[in-house]
C-alpha cells in the first residue's frame, strides 16, 4: 500500500488551521459549536472521499511529541472514534459529580434507533 501524511486527515487540518491541541478549554460556546461543525462535515467529506481500498493504506504522522508512526486509515479512524467516546465517558463523570444526569453514550442504543 502506498503511503500517506496526515495532511488528509480533518482533526489534523483543523487542529493546524487553528493551533488546538487536545483539552484546550475554549469558553466561546459558539466557537466550540462552529469547530464541531466544521470538523464534522470535515470528516464527512474525507471519508465520503474514501475508497475501500484506502482503509488498508498506510498514513506516515508525528504525534504531538514529535515521534514518528505509520498506521492505516482504518486504525486511525477506530481510533478516533474510540477517543471520542473516551471524552464523552468524561463529560458523563463531571456531570455525575455535579449531580447532574448523564447522556446516553452506548452506541447499542443509538443502533437500535
Amino acid at each position: 500500500s502506498r503511503s500517506r501524511n496526515g495532511a488528509g486527515c480533518p482533526d489534523c487540518r483543523a487542529r493546524e488551521a487553528r493551533n488546538i491541541r487536545c483539552g484546550r478549554k475554549t469558553e466561546d460556546l459558539t466557537a466550540i459549536r462552529t469547530m464541531f461543525e466544521e470538523n464534522a462535515e470535515q470528516y464527512r467529506v474525507y471519508i465520503e472521499g474514501l475508497e475501500e481500498s484506502e482503509l488498508d493504506e498506510m498514513v506516515d504522522y508525528a504525534n504531538q511529541s514529535g515521534v514518528p508512526f505509520r498506521t492505516s486509515a482504518w486504525d486511525i479512524l477506530s481510533q478516533v472514534l474510540l477517543h471520542r467516546q473516551y471524552h464523552r465517558g468524561q463529560i458523563n463523570r463531571a456531570l455525575r459529580i455535579e449531580s447532574a444526569e448523564p447522556v446516553q453514550v452506548d452506541y447499542i442504543t443509538f443502533a437500535r434507533i
